[in-house]
Order: C-alpha cells, then structure tokens, then sequence
C-alpha cells in the first residue's frame, strides 16, 4: 500500500508540474513574461507544445515556413532557404524523435518571430505616427528579442554550413501557405519580411 501511494504522490506531482507549465505557457502575455514564462516555454517547446486551435469550429488551413537569405557584401541577395518542408514528412513518422524536435524548432523561429513582430506592428499607442514610422518602430524593437536573435543566428550558421560566402547581413521571413478551400480556385500566400540583420 505504501508503494502505491508513494507512486500516486510521485505521479501527481509529475502531473501538476507539467499542467502548470501548460498553463503558464498558453495563457501568459510574453510581452509581460518573466523568468517563469521563459522556463515554461523552454519546457514545452518543441515536444509539448500543441495547438489547440484544432478544437475550433475551423481547424488551422495554413502551413508555417521559415525562410532565410544571405545579403552579400556587394548588395546582392541569394535566394530565400527553407528547411523545414524537407524534414516534415519524416518527422511526422515518430513524434518523438530528433528530426520531429528539429522541425518543431525550426518551424518556430518564424512563427515566434513573427507573432511578436506583429503585435509590435499592432501597438495602439504607435498607430497615429502613420504605417511608415510604426514599421520603423517595430523594426527597432524586435531586434532586441531573443525569438528574433535566435532566428537570425540560426539563418547564419545554415547559411555558413551550405558554403555561401562574403555575406555581410541575413533575413529571415515568415511564410503563411494557405491551403486551398472548396469555394477557392488557388492557394494564396502570406509573407512578413523582417527587417535585415547585420553580421559581426
């Protein structure tokens, strides 16, 4: 009997704490987050994290990409890269594989990016400036946050690693593939370009 309840006391704390980084993972403001959030995040992304907007009424009808480029030092730019789409089919073979952790990661340096950029770009107390200096605002800021910084990091050392030389800055841009509904004739696209990123 005193087994069982040590594995009952043992599976319930188990339990709590990952119900608890759930939570303060889905509902926490990250433009308000602190050390909790930024643990609960580290926890739950990639393996645990879920969306649950499948419940809805209509379930998600896009597919996310990450995409990356390299400015070369005479001004030039190469062409956009994406790694993800080449990894999805195998990494929906085992979820709890390497390559699953390593599209979901690589799936959310854009959408991360990009969810904050865009409530930088909806900052109500910016919106009289007009749509040129809020733009420039927004460019200014998100360079400060990790999710950005991480990104472009990432867009580097892939850029490096495919041998592309005498680049000077990256970009990285978020790419929203809609699937293609009954009523509608063509897929259309949505793409947020962030603003470019100077190498050291």
């Amino acid at each position: 009997m005193t087994r069982n309840k040590v594995l009952f006391w043992v599976l319930s704390v188990i339990l709590l704490f990952h119900f608890s980084m759930k939570f303060i993972y889905q509902f926490t403001d990250y433009n308000k987050a602190g050390k909790f959030y930024t643990f609960s995040y580290n926890y739950i992304v990639p393996q645990f994290h879920f969306n649950y907007k499948v419940f809805a009424p209509e379930p998600p009808t896009a597919r996310e990409h990450f995409l990356y480029r390299a400015i070369l030092n005479d001004g030039s730019k190469t062409k956009w890269f994406e790694d993800g789409s080449g990894i999805l089919f195998d990494a929906y073979q085992n979820r709890f594989s390497v390559i699953y952790k390593k599209w979901k990661m690589v799936n959310y340096l854009g959408f991360q990016t990009n969810k904050i950029y865009v409530e930088l770009l909806k900052n109500p107390s910016i919106q009289h400036l007009g749509k040129d200096k809020v733009i420039e605002i927004a460019n200014q800021q998100i360079i400060h946050y990790p999710q950005y910084i991480n990104a472009c990091r990432y867009a580097n050392d892939k850029l490096v690693a495919k041998g592309v030389e005498n680049f000077s800055a990256v970009q990285i841009a978020y790419l929203m593939d809609h699937v293609e509904r009954p009523n509608e004739s063509e897929n259309s696209f949505e793409a947020q370009l962030f603003p470019i990123q100077k190498i050291d």
